[in-house]
């Protein structure tokens, strides 16, 4: 789903949360933009953003003007999730949110990392 029409879905049902995500495999940074709205006020909808490079300690987030995007947040596809995932370092977020790849927690060598991130490219492309 764009960004128009989760806007329209989450007018409907404004406690759900959607979710997209970005990931660059050469850079490693792997980042997720999270839809909501507020239940009492269902014109207020909220787009944040999470992210940082895998197995890294190192992250960002913000906060975006829903009415004032930059475009390239136009292109994104939004999917529904049953509850938010905040406050994880990118490697574990995305574990959290495609839980076919393996527990990052137990990667230990250069290669285990690697294979997962190609394993993380290939799901995100899939999609």
């Amino acid at each position: 789903m764009n960004i128009e029409e989760v806007k329209s879905e989450l007018i409907k049902a404004p406690g759900n949360y959607y979710v997209a995500v970005q990931f660059d495999l050469e850079t490693k940074h792997f980042g997720v933009y999270y839809m909501s709205g507020e239940e009492d006020e269902p014109e207020n909808i909220y787009l944040s953003y999470e992210g940082g490079g895998l197995f890294s300690s190192d992250g960002e987030e913000a906060d975006y003007d829903i009415d004032n995007l930059p475009d390239e947040l136009l292109k994104l596809n939004f999917r529904f999730i049953d509850e938010p995932i905040f406050g994880y370092h990118a490697d574990y977020l995305a574990y959290k949110l495609f839980p076919s790849l393996p527990n990052p927690e137990n990667l230990y060598t250069e290669q285990d990392r690697h294979d997962f991130s190609l394993r993380l490219a290939n799901t995100i492309n899939a999609l």
